[in-house]
């Protein structure tokens, strides 16, 4: 639900579904962490940065005292990485990502371990960290004239999709392509 109102830019649904969750008295407590960073996620693409540090602080508390009582849960690191990142603590963020992904590496699992290591793509994106998230081949081989051309939001389907711009100037000219390798930037 949440990334569909992001998407679609609603908001202020979204935060109203996740505060009655919040609010719910016979839920399961342990989901704390993880609403309270979607609720900051909505509120920063909402435009309420106060509002969002409130709620990722909230999170950072929740999430670090059950990283503490379950050191081995994957979810709980990766989801602290993304509250760290919203505070703009990027040592922090950065270790809670490997932490994850040294506790559910893709070599043992295909389906979430590759998706720890997109979050970690993504945190590193976040803090302007490009260079490092290519060094790590999220992007496939990068000619290095080219590598400022990979921007702030990159879309990179897994399967036979095609993105299409709605505008002409909304995207730079390139050539689609259906393939199961990793994309490339060509010259």
């Amino acid at each position: 639900m949440t990334n569909n109102a992001t998407l679609l830019q609603r908001y202020g649904t979204a935060l109203t579904a996740i505060d009655a969750e919040l609010a719910r008295a016979d839920r399961r407590r342990s989901d704390d962490g993880y609403l309270l960073f979607l609720r900051g996620e909505l509120q920063r693409h909402a435009g309420d940065s106060k509002a969002a540090r409130n709620s990722y602080q909230e999170a950072r508390t929740n999430l670090a005292a059950q990283v503490r009582n379950a050191p081995g849960n994957y979810w709980l690191p990766i989801t602290l990485a993304q509250v760290e990142a919203g505070l703009g603590n990027k040592a922090e963020a950065m270790d809670q990502a490997r932490r994850a992904i040294a506790l559910l590496p893709a070599s043992t699992d295909a389906y979430f371990g590759p998706n720890f290591e997109e979050v970690q793509a993504r945190v590193q994106a976040r803090f302007g960290q490009r260079d490092e998230a290519i060094a790590a081949g999220w992007f496939g081989e990068v000619a290095e004239h080219l590598a400022a051309r990979i921007g702030d939001v990159v879309a990179a389907p897994a399967g036979p999709w095609a993105m299409v711009a709605t505008r002409a100037e909304s995207m730079p000219p390139e050539r689609p392509r259906i393939t199961d390798a990793k994309p490339f930037l060509r010259a």
